[in-house]
């Protein structure tokens, strides 16, 4: 397990790994299914920065900035490269073979410029929004949930590229037992985030409503966002690539954001 975790912490995000941490291929798409559990460890993180900002200014709108920031560092913005990226390709209306040369340029075109702003801006609104007594258990929650829907885009969509990118070789190599890992990961960071949003909330009717509401409308927007992310995507490119995966990742997210201000107004 320790291995499998620290390879799948290497790889989603900038964060220094044990020495002793050998790169395999085997063990990489094993690594997969430890996508939530890194996702939960971000989440955890992200908690503890919105913590320290509003301890020290008093003021979600500062601490969500924070939040945005640490996110960005930790993951090298990896995930919003990728959206970005995707936009370029998908909004550019050219031929299928012009898209995947998009995505493989690594300059970034007017509309991933406008797709990655929009998003970092989205993010910050939706987490300064969160109200206080549920911003632990939302922020905990919301990275497993999304890094959960990449494991499945991974599992039920081809790998549109050819080459020999890691990404591709993960994208066609994912088992049924790695997506159950990931699924039991998942279980995890959901029960554990959702008890910690129960501790200050149960306490009316109203309150074990929006809760209950929370527990089943977020994983319902996570899947219905990767869905259409991924069949937007698969419809034009024939298939996912490393990109597509960034871009689930972040819309995913902010769908639990979302629907979390909803269920928490």
């Amino acid at each position: 397990m320790g291995q499998r975790f620290w390879l799948a912490m290497q790889f989603l995000t900038r964060v220094p790994v044990p020495r002793g941490v050998a790169y395999d291929e085997a063990a990489m798409r094993a690594a997969v299914g430890y996508f939530p559990l890194v996702g939960l460890m971000l989440g955890l993180g992200y908690a503890l920065v919105d913590a320290a900002g509003r301890w020290l200014f008093a003021s979600p709108a500062v601490s969500s900035l924070f939040v945005v920031g640490c996110m960005l560092v930790v993951t090298g913005a990896l995930h919003h490269d990728g959206l970005m990226d995707t936009a370029d390709g998908l909004l550019s209306n050219k031929p299928r073979e012009e898209m995947l040369a998009i995505l493989r340029d690594s300059r970034v075109g007017a509309m991933g410029a406008l797709a990655g702003s929009f998003a970092l801006l989205a993010h910050w609104v939706l987490v300064a929004a969160l109200p206080e007594p549920v911003r632990v258990g939302v922020l905990a929650g919301a990275p497993a949930l999304s890094r959960w829907a990449v494991v499945w885009a991974m599992r039920q969509w081809p790998y549109a590229q050819k080459g020999g990118s890691v990404a591709g070789r993960l994208g066609q190599s994912v088992a049924a037992r790695t997506v159950a890992v990931a699924t039991g990961w998942v279980l995890v960071a959901w029960a554990s985030a959702l008890a910690v949003l129960a501790l200050p909330r149960i306490r009316t009717d109203a309150a074990l409503a929006s809760w209950i509401a929370f527990a089943f409308l977020a994983p319902a927007a996570v899947w219905g966002t990767y869905r259409g992310v991924a069949r937007l995507a698969a419809a034009r490119l024939g298939g996912l690539t490393g990109d597509v995966y960034g871009a689930i990742a972040v819309a995913t997210e902010m769908a639990v954001l979302a629907v979390a201000v909803a269920c928490f107004r």
